[in-house]
């Protein structure tokens, strides 16, 4: 009878131990960025590459046009994949307006948008470098906080955290290949974000650090 009173005993204490902790939204640092009211994971997509928008003659809805080129974006180390859709920008400036102007007098601007919808912006990741072959990495002598590669969250358009770029990590861009007759630029980019301001307002909750590294092979505009 008193081993059977003990393994009661046991058992009961097992079912009132589970932790009911909850995840603070302030340190999380996951893998995923992750639903405040349920605590799991966002969904994953296969998300499709778009590169713009046009009006269509007898509509006023947009309509995406498939971005020609390879690309594979990586989150923290897993697929970007947290959204349907992801926006291409691909672009050279000539001649830019300061304070770009002091990377070079034809500067290439990248930047990727993932996108819930095609009018709702969620997650964005943007550089800029020179417009030339080459390995940049992103010191402060050159680039001052508002030229730096940024990341970005959005709800539809809303910004959301405020985001640095970590500057004691390895941040880079590595230009490959720039076609100026075809128009066309191949690389890849490793950098390194801290969140500084988390707004758990939303029902996202991002970690704290990201990283976001790539590969692009595309055209690019003027």
């Amino acid at each position: 009878m008193k081993f059977v009173g003990l393994c009661f005993l046991v058992v009961l204490s097992l079912c009132t131990c589970t932790s009911d902790k909850t995840v603070s939204h302030e340190e999380y640092n996951g893998e995923y960025p992750y639903i405040k009211s349920t605590g799991k994971p966002i969904s994953t997509y296969q998300p499709v590459f778009i590169s713009s928008w046009q009006g269509p003659l007898v509509t006023n809805m947009p309509m995406p046009v498939l971005a020609m080129g390879e690309y594979a974006f990586t989150f923290k180390g897993h697929n970007w994949n947290h959204w349907p859709y992801t926006n291409i920008s691909q672009r050279i400036v000539e001649n830019p307006s300061s304070p770009f102007d002091r990377i070079g007098s034809n500067i290439l601007g990248i930047g990727f948008t993932a996108m819930d919808g095609f009018e709702c912006s969620m997650e964005s990741v943007h550089f800029i470098v020179p417009a030339q072959v080459g390995r940049f990495r992103f010191e402060q002598s050159v680039y001052d906080a508002s030229i730096m590669p940024t990341f970005r969250t959005y709800d539809c358009d809303a910004p959301k955290d405020r985001i640095t770029l970590d500057q004691k990590a390895d941040n880079w861009v590595n230009i490959t290949r720039l076609d100026t007759q075809a128009h066309q630029v191949e690389g890849s980019f490793n950098l390194n974000f801290m969140i500084v301001d988390k707004d758990v307002s939303y029902s996202l909750i991002y970690p704290t650090q990201i990283c976001m590294q790539g590969n692009f092979k595309g055209p690019y505009t003027k």
